[in-house]
């Protein structure tokens, strides 16, 4: 940038009269550069983590373009874009970026190696500092200990360089476990049920959970991230949906019919509860035994699990 100031200088004129001149003296000053100030947390264990970088320039928060997040393993790099807060994850081979989707919004990016979780993410500033939330997931091909590094660049491509920030212990994690079903005995044609599952990584690391019957002709499936339903085509050709859960919608098969008001998902802690409001057709008629499973982010699944029985009416 450039940098002005004044300065008189005396000078006489032939007719021996002094007169002051002011000089316009200009410099050219190099922009400042955007510093890693923190990243937290800098160490720790897991294989989710919410991770915050602040990247400072004495320039102003408007001055800084991109900050970014690598790990030693560095198949695992995520970048955000200051001014639109738009999220992009690194091939893993390093060929480019996948993406963009927006911070704040349901959706992720994965490459095999970790993920990045939108809804957890978010971008933030304040005079000279931007605040970038990255939520990570790691798989279990990116386990081990892992240096943390942070990076800021400007406008300008002036560059803060990777900068150390401390180290995090990669752990694969273990499949999400089947805790049961409510009511896990009875009879009717129409139920809600409640599947409770556990995940010692968090709940957030469970990504979809699964309800089946011995005729598994009515299979349904929640998404956690969206909170989105699905029905099993009959045949187990594909899935009808989705809908959203507390929706007036519906899906059926002439087996069973899932119904979006009185479905859910809630989450707390380690644990996540799915809702499926249910009822039976009459082709469903007789005891069947209720079947319950999760898949974490990982792709790490419980199986199915038996956890109870219902009986359904002929009429």
């Amino acid at each position: 940038m450039i940098d002005s100031s004044e300065k008189f200088r005396n000078r006489v004129t032939p007719g021996g009269v002094v007169v002051a001149t002011v000089l316009i003296l200009a410099r050219v000053c190099s922009a400042a550069t955007p510093t890693i100030a923190v990243v937290t947390p800098n160490s720790g264990s897991g294989s989710d983590q919410v991770f915050g970088i602040l990247a400072e320039d004495t320039d102003g928060y408007p001055s800084i373009a991109k900050v970014s997040l690598m790990f030693t393993d560095t198949r695992c790099a995520v970048q955000a874009i200051a001014a639109t807060g738009a999220l992009y994850l690194m091939q893993p081979d390093g060929s480019g970026w996948i993406g963009p989707i927006t911070a704040g919004t349901d959706g992720n990016l994965q490459n095999g190696m970790c993920q990045v979780n939108t809804a957890g993410s978010g971008l933030s500033h304040s005079s000279n500092a931007v605040n970038v939330v990255f939520s990570m997931h790691f798989f279990p091909a990116f386990s081990g200990v892992q240096s943390i590094y942070g990076e800021a660049m400007d406008n300008s491509g002036a560059d803060s360089g990777w900068q150390l920030a401390g180290t995090w212990n990669s752990t694969s994690g273990s499949a999400p476990t089947i805790m049961g079903v409510s009511p896990a005995s009875g009879s009717g044609t129409d139920q809600a049920f409640s599947v409770t599952v556990q995940d010692q990584s968090g709940s957030s690391d469970v990504n979809n959970v699964f309800l089946m019957f011995t005729d598994t002709r009515c299979l349904v499936e929640v998404l956690a991230t969206s909170g989105q339903l699905y029905l099993m085509q009959p045949d187990g050709s594909g899935w009808i949906g989705p809908i959203n859960a507390g929706s007036s919608d519906m899906l059926q098969n002439g087996m069973c019919q899932m119904n979006g008001s009185g479905s859910g998902f809630m989450a707390s802690g380690n644990t996540v509860t799915a809702v499926f409001s249910m009822h039976f057709f009459p082709t469903m008629a007789g005891t069947q035994a209720i079947n319950a499973a999760a898949v974490d982010n990982a792709g790490l699944t419980s199986n199915y699990q038996t956890v109870g029985s219902w009986t359904v009416p002929s009429m």
